[in-house]
């Protein structure tokens, strides 16, 4: 007869799978426990087997773990059901009487025998259907009527008490050795969170990791988690547990070739990786999605699921694993080549790309990818030969303004290019990077180090003597003066940059030398001048399609503006475009001044709770020395005193808003807006439209709609595309809050603006 290996410890955790398990092999399905080695499938399927002895049900368990030969499959099981061994014959009457007994069988580790593990569960099935299957596998059997429970990690995440079922299991496993004493303690704890989490909630793992408390304090063991392999190998006394290298062993035998060879060179990424990165990085090339298939599906690699490509995520122990076995291949460095030419592609291509479609899923891939660019620049500047320039500007100077500056991410920027700029030799390397240096250094408010950094901006751009350099260095200037409060010359300064590009040029550099334009202006009070460098934003965006990151920061600035003159309605309506943008890229430095602006706007159509939470989440997000370019030199001290009403009269709000994130306050402020809008807030729709909302192309469009043209009439009129007429009129339908042509017309007629005399 079988017999049900012995197990010490407790049973955590697993409740849900467990009565998943139940209710499946009640319905007759063959069940399978999927999850990678060490995931627990054989402790779960043993705790099924004591559920069902304590109702008197019997159990037959099949260890296949031994099993070499897949000839020896079904005598195995028929060993276990208990008919000695005889050719031809002990598979049928085994299954004579698993039938007088209708018993659950357990196909214990049938991943590596999987097709004859598949033939005997659907001929148990043929021939016993009142029989139960549950099998435990890394990979699933695919076979009809298969009900397939996949066994995660064990959860990180705190109960219904303080710990979680990972920290539960620890501590179990630790006072089965006798260390329990002193665990539960505040610092102890935080260790074991620690811990569990480096190891990625693996079970066996974090038993390994308790059973070594018996010679190593809890501290101990958190140093020397960094290097797990070693920490979790075979442990002498007790009940021998298998060594993480020994369950991976395992797997990696498993594989094919291909699998072996990714499993291998996957352990150079950091984070998560795509299939593209599989395909360009390690050896499978052109086979990266079939070794990625397989990989998964033995659950050595986990998917991650987020919006974009599908990527893919390796366990902590088992990237260390894979390290090791490249080390001894010798492909080491090749790979740490090879990966660092792909992120350096992709960071390059994040700049020189930024215009144009798909700007906030290029930003979400970058910030997914920046796990693997650290690493890369780790390697490259850690290391004792010579430096590849061309990689460092892919890695760090190119995409420095999405890759740090839109996350929020100055002060590692900061960082990581004050290294590039210790080594960097080449002159486009280098001139990139100290333009990105000094506007980072500025944002932060070290003033002597940013003088510094000018006088060699300066010297850099002077030698290159580009039209690119010399804008570069206009807004490099122009930004400074900004943050040193002259924003006089950082008008003057970037006006001359634009100068040095084509009239309507579209790359980012044309783009941030606006946004210093019409931030000088704003915080000079000049109203017209900064509505007319936003429109320019503005026309020069649409000109790129899907262009939207430089749109929404001319909407922030129109909206401020629009709430200056009164015209609140107006200001909802750009607030509410800008802020669809927002949130996509919460932690981009501007966003506090929009979320000042939201908080005044809230105030005045009568949302004062959530004007406090907006006021203190903006005052919260704020990192930079970047002034406010919403408030206005007259009304300053008028703003200050309403900040200090907020936060005195409304206290508790303000407080949760400087707990908000950025995200959060974001979703709060179209909620706000929205309803404002649909209930006309406490503004009059009859207000004069101000001469500044719309661009000189919308006055003309609002015209002919007065006149009471069609798309097609217009666009002949303007001799534009039909397309073209549409886009026009839908812009111009989102800029005044309304949701049909008709209210367009009525808006505009409402807002005193009359047909205009057509030229014949």
């Amino acid at each position: 007869m079988s017999r049900i290996p012995l197990l010490g410890g407790r049973f955590v955790g697993r409740r849900s799978e467990l009565a998943s398990v139940r209710h499946a092999l009640r319905r007759g399905e063959i069940v399978t426990l999927h999850g990678a080695g060490g995931s627990g499938k054989t402790r779960l399927a043993i705790e099924v087997h004591r559920s069902r002895a304590r109702h008197g049900l019997g159990t037959i368990f099949v260890d296949l773990a031994a099993v070499s030969d897949p000839g020896l499959v079904e005598p195995t099981f028929a060993s276990a059901v208990g008919v000695a061994p005889a050719p031809g014959s002990s598979i049928e009457r085994a299954l004579e009487l698993l039938a007088e007994r209708s018993d659950l069988v357990i196909l214990d580790n049938c991943e590596h025998v999987l097709e004859e593990c598949c033939a005997l569960a659907e001929r148990i099935m043929s021939e016993v259907p009142e029989a139960r299957i549950l099998a435990t596998s890394r990979e699933t059997l695919g076979i009809p009527g298969e009900r397939v429970i996949r066994l995660g990690p064990l959860s990180l995440e705190p109960g219904t008490g303080r710990i979680s079922d990972a920290e539960a299991l620890f501590l179990d496993r630790a006072a089965r050795v006798g260390a329990a004493q002193g665990l539960e303690s505040a610092r102890q704890l935080d260790l074991i969170r620690l811990i569990c989490a480096r190891l990625d909630g693996n079970p066996l793992a974090i038993e390994l990791a308790a059973a070594r408390l018996a010679v190593l304090s809890v501290e101990e063991v958190a140093e020397r988690v960094e290097d797990p392999l070693r920490l979790l190998r075979q442990q002498g006394g007790g009940r021998r547990l298998p060594s993480m290298e020994d369950s991976l062993d395992w797997t990696f035998d498993l594989c094919s070739p291909h699998g072996r060879t990714l499993l291998t060179d996957s352990g150079v990424f950091r984070g998560s990786f795509t299939v593209a990165a599989a395909a360009a990085v390690t050896g499978v090339g052109a086979q990266a999605l079939d070794a990625l298939h397989e990989l998964v599906a033995k659950s050595v690699l986990i998917p991650v699921h987020a919006p974009g490509q599908r990527r893919f995520r390796i366990p902590e122990v088992v990237r260390h694993y894979a390290e090791a076995r490249s080390q001894s291949s010798g492909r080491r460095s090749d790979l740490e080549f090879a990966h660092a030419t792909w992120y350096a592609q992709r960071g390059a291509e994040l700049e020189l790309r930024w215009i144009g479609p798909g700007q906030i899923e290029r930003f979400r891939e970058s910030q997914a990818d920046l796990p693997n660019t650290r690493v890369a620049l780790q390697r490259i500047l850690g290391g004792s030969g010579a430096v590849d320039q061309e990689l460092l500007l892919g890695l760090a100077a190119l995409p420095n303004p999405q890759q740090w500056w839109t996350a929020g991410r100055i002060e590692e920027g900061l960082i990581w290019l004050n290294r590039v700029l210790e080594v960097a030799t080449d002159p486009e390397l280098r001139a990139r990077t100290v333009y990105a240096c000094a506007t980072y250094t500025a944002a932060l408010g070290d003033e002597g180090r940013t003088r510094e950094l000018l006088l060699e901006v300066d010297d850099v751009s002077g030698v290159l003597d580009r039209p690119f350099d010399r804008a570069s260095a206009a807004f490099v200037r122009g930004f400074a003066a900004i943050v040193a409060g002259d924003p006089v010359a950082a008008g003057r300064v970037a006006r001359l940059g634009l100068g040095e590009l084509d009239a309507d040029a579209v790359e980012p550099t044309a783009f941030r030398l606006l946004e210093v334009v019409a931030y000088a202006n704003g915080i000079l009070g000049r109203a017209d001048d900064t509505a007319e460098a936003c429109r320019e934003i503005i026309r020069r965006s649409d000109s790129c399609s899907g262009e939207v990151y430089y749109r929404s920061f001319a909407e922030h600035l129109l909206g401020a503006l629009a709430w200056r003159r009164g015209d609140l309605e107006g200001a909802c309506t750009l607030l509410a475009h800008a802020f669809d943008v927002i949130r996509e890229v919460p932690l981009r430095p501007e966003n506090t001044d929009t979320l000042l602006v939201a908080a005044n706007v809230a105030y005045e159509i009568g949302g004062v709770g959530a004007a406090a939470r907006l006021l203190g989440a903006a005052q919260a997000s704020r990192r930079t020395e970047l002034p406010a370019a919403s408030n206005s030199p007259e009304s300053r001290d008028h703003l200050a005193q309403r900040y200090e009403e907020l936060q005195r009269e409304h206290r508790h709000e303000w407080i949760l808003g400087r707990e908000m994130t950025v995200a959060s306050a974001c979703e709060l402020a179209l909620e706000t807006f929205a309803a404002a809008i649909a209930d006309g807030g406490s503004t009059a729709t009859g207000a004069r439209l101000p001469t500044w909302l719309l661009t000189q192309r919308e006055k003309e469009v609002a015209g002919l709609l007065l006149h009471g043209y069609t798309n097609r009439q217009i666009a002949s009129h303007l001799t534009v595309s039909v397309r073209t007429a549409e886009g026009h009129v839908e812009r111009l339908r989102a800029k005044l809050a309304v949701s049909s042509r008709q209210d367009i017309v009525a808006r505009l007629r409402a807002g005193g603006m009359a047909p205009p005399a057509l030229n014949a």
